[in-house]
């Protein structure tokens, strides 16, 4: 208290202009005194996320070592199902040629064969059918209605077989059929 008491009494012994002048030298040395430790601050500051940082990529580091050693892994596993899927494909495709030989030496074939020979020998019978009526409807007076009655249903059967033959050859041939509804 003997402090203050002394100040007190300075003060008042002091003329305005030594009182500013007093106040601005204090002032100065604070300011002095705030920057050494705005200083600091900034120093500590910046070293302790400095640390921060070298702490968070050294342990990322070591994650991303992992990280590739699993990647690296995985990579592994799938060349390993590649290769297994090459020799799986590979024997898809023999398999594939196996039973395509199988379904050209099939009897399809031979039955399709078989079957437009005996629409060529239908068509061929209708023909001759034909020429008979015709034939019959000269020589026997008053039948020549016959030839008319006959020769149209002949007609029809003609052209539903000459469709068969032609269905036939597109089905050995690979082509698609159009679907009508029937085959024969």
């Amino acid at each position: 208290m003997p402090d203050e008491d002394n100040e007190v009494e300075e003060s008042a012994s002091l003329t305005p202009e030594q009182r500013i002048e007093q106040l601005e030298q204090r002032v100065g040395k604070n300011r002095i005194f705030l920057m050494i430790v705005a200083l600091f601050i900034v120093v500590g500051l910046s070293v302790s996320i400095t640390a921060f940082v070298f702490q968070y990529l050294g342990s990322d580091s070591d994650a991303g070592n992992d990280a590739f050693v699993n990647m690296q892994e995985r990579l592994d596993a799938q060349a390993e199902l590649i290769t297994i899927y090459e020799g799986r494909l590979a024997q898809v495709n023999e398999d594939f040629k196996v039973l395509e030989n199988r379904v050209s030496n099939n009897s399809n074939a031979t039955i399709q064969g078989v079957l437009v020979e005996q629409e060529q020998a239908k068509q061929a019978f209708m023909t001759a059918v034909r020429a008979a009526i015709y034939d019959l409807a000269h020589m026997v007076p008053g039948s020549r209605s016959w030839f008319e009655l006959y020769s149209e249903q002949i007609d029809i059967a003609l052209v539903a077989s000459e469709e068969r033959e032609k269905k036939l050859k597109d089905l050995s041939s690979g082509k698609e059929l159009e679907d009508d509804g029937s085959f024969f």
